[in-house]
């Protein structure tokens, strides 16, 4: 499952505010302390509605910001990250920097800051959205998502946590395969 919202001007829900498929009751205390408590977030897309399609998914967030990436794993990891950066998937790919991008996990109750001047956002039209350069990445060009957190791309921070207790997922060279 994926989810993706930005914060906005919508309240979506009086009794969680998020209205989402993944952070529920059991969890929206962790979600709150590691990302941020708002009862302002819209919902862009969500894999169980709009489908496991990288061009689908480009359309419901493209020239949005303040994205917030939620993914449940067939594993029931659950992990995401946050960007302020405007997705616009431009012809020629850009490298973006973002002093408030972040990583997390709510099962290790981790938050993963951005290391100072590096890249926050990969935005290319090949990809759905790409965290850094390949830390979490959901629809490369073989619409397939996956992590290669760990690697020291742009959110490592050695805290000894390694891809597959980040993510979990099928491990390969090109990283962990989640979805």
């Amino acid at each position: 499952k994926i989810e993706i919202f930005n914060t906005g001007e919508y309240y979506i829900n009086q009794l969680l505010p998020y209205s989402s498929e993944i952070i529920n009751n059991d969890n929206i205390n962790i979600f709150e302390e590691l990302v941020f408590k708002t009862d302002k977030l819209h919902l862009l897309y969500r894999m169980s509605i709009d489908g496991n399609n990288k061009k689908l998914f480009q359309n419901k967030i493209k020239n949005h910001s303040n994205i917030i990436v939620i993914v449940k794993t067939n594993e029931n990891k659950i992990f995401g990250g946050y960007t302020s950066c405007i997705i616009k998937y431009p012809s020629k790919s850009e490298y973006k920097k973002d002093n408030t991008s972040f990583l997390f996990s709510i099962d290790l109750n981790e938050k993963f800051n951005i290391i100072e001047n590096k890249i926050a956002i990969y935005d290319d039209n090949n990809y759905g959205i790409n965290f850094g350069n390949g830390d979490l990445v959901l629809f490369d060009w073989n619409n397939k998502c996956y992590s290669e957190f760990g690697r020291e791309n742009s959110y490592y921070e050695n805290k000894g946590i390694t891809r597959d207790e980040f993510c979990g997922g099928i491990k390969t060279d090109k990283g962990n395969y989640f979805i």
